[in-house]
């Protein structure tokens, strides 16, 4: 969007405009204007500001560091998205899968050792 002041000046420009000129201007100036203007209604489109892509582009990077955190069990605390929680709560469930099924191979190995290779030490 443009600054209060921006759109101050564009009007106060305007008026040195004779009317009969003003559809032709609002075109031009719209035209020239555009790359600099924020629509939300163009975000996700080819007519977006460059700085919601440079955002959308941040975002994916930010969640994609973070994904490795959570498999470690680091940054456990909430999100700020609904989306993003939903994403860490199941990379979570996952984690803790995935560690119980550690321990139950363990578990597992360790009584196939001890039958393997029973204790004859008498302990």
């Amino acid at each position: 969007m443009l600054s209060p002041d921006d759109k101050k000046r564009l009007t106060e420009v305007f008026k040195l405009i004779p009317p009969c000129w003003h559809e032709e201007a609002q075109k031009r100036l719209t035209k020239l204007l555009r790359p600099f203007m924020d629509n939300p209604d163009w975000d996700a489109t080819d007519a977006a500001h460059p700085a919601w892509w440079r955002g959308e582009k941040y975002g994916i990077f930010e969640m994609a560091a973070l994904i490795p955190e959570w498999i470690r069990g680091e940054k456990l605390d909430g999100a700020h998205y609904p989306e993003v929680e939903a994403a860490r709560a199941a990379i979570t469930a996952q984690r803790l899968e995935i560690g119980d099924l550690w321990k139950t191979i363990r578990e597992q190995r360790d009584t196939i050792s001890r039958l393997q290779y029973p204790d004859t030490t008498g302990r």
